[in-house]
């Protein structure tokens, strides 16, 4: 051992142990949430947990020639809580591409973002970012003076989160109706960068999610509400359970895989298809439900100009859709044990792709 340096003295006294914090500390929101009994210490909810409930009804058309969707959506919020919602809080996701938005990493494609031409709460027309809404619930007057009332308005239509101010809360276990017309480019993207999950390859593929003006979570952990962080590329977010009724206009020829149960194979699809899909609910192997010498109107799709796909989610957090006009399609079936019921197993991709593909049905 080393020898003590001269001229100092050795010591054999000792600092104190450190306490040690053995309990874990808890964010406002968490005490808030155990004081009202939404959520307990286990992390199950508690006997007075709630959820905000969304009823979706979206129309949307597909022109692949300009990568533009146009769409129109109705959606039903209920406000299951014991507090008034005095907002609606929106996600446009399709932002984070818009010039001059905050962003956490690089996009390779500039677009004019989400275009909300258009919303209304329970049929009145909502301005749109008609200024700086007042401070507060209801803004202030001068000092002294009385609250000037709340405008409906839309504010923020060019960031990846909107505000809707309304003049009239809604009430504990209410509802209100939101209807909203919208419309933008799908950006093109370049793998593996960011927006592989919503945007275009090329001319022939495009994979959409994000793509509607979503309501943000409303929920017992903030104050007031609503979860108003912004949209930035790199970070996950989480949504509401909702129902979700999606109708989606596009060219005969353009095969279409969304989230959902189609409800109008009839419409969309050929007979031919139709009788493979039912082969695939029973077979012990992959079947083959679209071949790549099957491209075009009256072979990938039925015949005609346009078609409508309708598909239908229940209990859903979100709704995505992808479409090519060269797609493979495998169809297969996965069995729930010990329900005796076949869940159909859908698998769309391009014909350079096979091979990744070729053990990815049961």
């Amino acid at each position: 051992a080393a020898l003590p340096a001269p001229g100092f003295a050795q010591t054999t006294s000792r600092y104190p142990d450190r306490a040690i914090q053995h309990d874990i500390p808890m964010t406002d929101m968490i005490r808030r949430a155990f004081a009202a009994g939404t959520r307990d210490s286990t992390g199950r909810p508690g006997r007075n947990y709630w959820q905000l409930w969304t009823d979706y009804a979206i129309d949307a058309r597909f022109d692949p020639a300009t990568g533009l969707v146009t769409g129109h959506e109705h959606v039903v919020l209920q406000n299951d809580g014991p507090n008034e919602m005095h907002s609606i809080t929106l996600r446009l996701d399709q932002n984070l591409f818009a010039p001059n938005v905050p962003r956490a990493e690089e996009v390779t494609d500039i677009t004019d973002g989400m275009q909300v031409t258009a919303l209304r709460v329970d049929g009145q027309p909502v301005a749109l970012n008609p200024g700086a809404p007042a401070r507060g619930r209801g803004g202030r007057g001068g000092r002294g003076g009385a609250a000037p009332p709340v405008e409906l308005a839309a504010f923020n239509l060019s960031q990846t989160v909107a505000t809707i101010t309304l003049p009239a809360p809604v009430p504990a276990h209410g509802s209100v109706a939101l209807d909203a017309d919208w419309h933008f480019t799908v950006p093109k993207v370049v793998a593996p960068t960011r927006g592989i999950r919503m945007g275009a390859w090329g001319d022939t593929l495009y994979q959409v999610g994000q793509w509607y003006p979503r309501v943000t979570v409303f929920d017992d952990l903030r104050d007031g509400g609503w979860d108003t962080d912004p949209y930035l590329g790199p970070s996950e977010f989480y949504n509401n359970f909702g129902h979700f009724d999606v109708k989606l206009d596009l060219p005969a020829g353009w095969l279409v895989g969304a989230t959902g149960i189609l409800q109008n194979p009839q419409d969309v699809l050929t007979a031919a298809e139709r009788e493979r899909l039912t082969q695939a609910l029973t077979a012990d192997s992959t079947v083959r439900i679209l071949s790549p010498d099957e491209f075009g109107p009256g072979r990938a799709t039925a015949a005609g100009d346009r078609l409508v796909w309708h598909f239908v989610a229940d209990t859903a957090a979100d709704v995505a859709w992808a479409t090519s006009d060269q797609f493979v399609w495998d169809g297969a079936h996965a069995v729930i044990p010990g329900s005796g019921k076949n869940v159909p197993i859908n698998i769309m991709y391009l014909p350079g792709h096979t091979a990744q593909y070729a053990d990815a049905g049961p």
